[in-house]
């Protein structure tokens, strides 16, 4: 019986030639498994007929197009605080790319949690509560279950990540319905002995007599009371900031633009072969609080350029326009001037027309006809004027009777002005996505605006260079004469 251990006439004992050659063949079928002789053979046939000169470059490139999908690795939620200094979240997406894992980019979203013109003193303090709560929740969601959640998905599938994201953000919601019936049993099962306690009236509280020689003459319509802000549940901001961070990580790894993206997310079959631009809706001048009675209904003058000009075109005119209104703004010695957060100069005005009157000349010196280069809509933000504590409008006391009278305002200056062509509604939200005709994004100052319009027009270009940049349709603006009905 001969010994294993023996060495061999090539210097190995039996048992360790017997161990290489095994691991030969583990490597082989290792190498054979994931296609390397093959591919390598492949690339060295071609490389030689190339000849490229950076050779191991070449090898990365090649075997780059064979490499695992970029796969989430893991999301780091961050406080930071927003551009308007409010504290909010941000998002960081790591991903494993060959092997390593990287950065992939960062996102914030705006943890709103109130309308500084639905805010009162009382409010204030609840409302800043809110807004840290909502941060610390958002931060616990994506710092953990989110985080776990994610891990493994590719970045690519942003339909699936949306599915999972609401799932979760579902099942909080339903935690929290529970919770409040909970809440909501407890306090019937305690109300009737809080009743006992307060069923009797106070001493002093007595019915206020009406006042004596006094008498109305038109009854006045009721303003209608505030309306509560669409609630928003704490640590909500957590949900739109990954799905945003995704997407752009999905549009990083791609090379792509994040407009192309969800414009491919959008369509159920493929991507439209033009896409026009929308319409911009540029804020020329502010009446504001600086003006006296009805003037301060004017928040905007806005301008909107004819449809037939492309962005960049109606950026320079309305540029142009914004030029001629500040010399006119700097050639006056009467009255407050101001560079509102809109964008735009806000003056304060004695008459209903000194604004239009204003436009107009910069429209003449310009050799821009009202009406036909550009439309006019106002924006009279009317919520913002209100006092709702005095259930008043705090600066229309003796000038306006009743909210009516801000749409014969409208109607009156439209007969005057036929270039007035809308009304936005003050207390209806815009949202602007892919697709929309018109654009809001306030006046030409102010970096974090103007940031926005220099990256539409960079989106025209690269749209006009690719030959998929579509048309818009000419104005078909309705005329607002009356007030819609109410249907409360």
């Amino acid at each position: 019986m001969s010994d294993s251990r023996v060495p061999s006439s090539n210097g190995r004992s039996a048992e360790q030639a017997r161990d290489f050659h095994q691991l030969k063949q583990r490597a082989a079928e290792y190498y054979r498994s994931n296609s390397v002789p093959q591919r390598m053979q492949e690339v060295l046939n071609t490389m030689f007929y190339d000849k490229p000169d950076d050779v191991y470059g070449h090898l990365a490139n090649y075997f780059a197009n064979f490499a695992k999908p970029a796969a989430i690795s893991r999301i780091v939620g961050k406080e930071i605080l927003d551009a308007e200094g409010e504290r909010t979240v941000e998002v960081e997406l790591f991903c494993i790319i060959k092997n390593f894992e990287k950065s992939i980019c960062f996102t914030t979203m705006s943890n709103c949690y109130r309308d500084p013109h639905y805010t009162t003193q009382d409010t204030m303090d609840k409302a800043n509560e809110l807004k840290k709560l909502s941060v610390q929740i958002a931060l616990e969601w994506i710092n953990e279950p989110l985080n776990s959640l994610l891990k493994g998905l590719l970045p690519a599938n942003q339909i699936k990540v949306d599915k999972l994201l609401s799932e979760y953000f579902q099942r909080k919601l339903e935690e929290d319905e529970e919770q409040r019936k909970k809440d909501t049993d407890v306090e019937e099962i305690t109300e009737p002995e809080l009743s006992i306690s307060t069923n009797t009236a106070p001493i002093g509280d007595k019915k206020k007599k009406p006042l004596k020689g006094k008498k109305s003459i038109a009854p006045e319509k009721p303003i209608k009371p505030l309306e509560p802000p669409e609630p928003l549940f704490p640590g909500g901001v957590a949900i739109g900031a990954v799905s945003l961070a995704v997407a752009k990580a999905s549009v990083k790894l791609q090379n792509t633009s994040l407009y192309l993206h969800i414009a491919s997310l959008n369509q159920e079959e493929e991507p439209p072969k033009e896409m026009r631009m929308p319409l911009p809706m540029i804020s020329l001048l502010s009446c504001g609080k600086l003006s006296g009675g009805k003037l301060k209904l004017m928040k905007e003058v806005i301008g909107v350029p004819k449809p037939s000009l492309s962005f960049k075109q109606s950026l320079k005119m309305m540029m142009d326009l914004q030029q001629q209104i500040t010399k006119w703004i700097f050639t006056q010695k009467s009255g407050p001037i101001a560079m509102s957060l809109m964008g735009c100069w806000e003056k304060g005005f004695d008459q209903t027309e000194q604004p239009f009157e204003v436009i107009q000349e910069a429209c003449n010196a310009l050799e821009l006809t009202l009406g036909e280069d550009l439309h006019l809509i106002l924006n009279c933000a009317a919520h913002e004027l209100m006092d709702y504590e005095k259930e008043k409008y705090e600066i229309l006391i003796g000038v306006f009777k009743n909210p009516d009278e801000m749409i014969e305002l409208y109607t009156s200056l439209v007969e005057k002005y036929p270039s007035i062509i809308g009304l936005i509604d003050p207390l209806r939200k815009e949202a602007v996505g892919l697709g929309a005709r018109f654009i809001k994004l306030g006046g030409l100052c102010h970096g974090e605006r103007v940031a926005k319009y220099n990256r539409l027009m960079a989106i025209e270009e690269e749209l006009a260079q690719r030959g998929a940049l579509g048309h818009a349709a000419e104005h078909q603006f309705p005329v607002i004469s009356e007030e819609e009905p109410d249907p409360n």
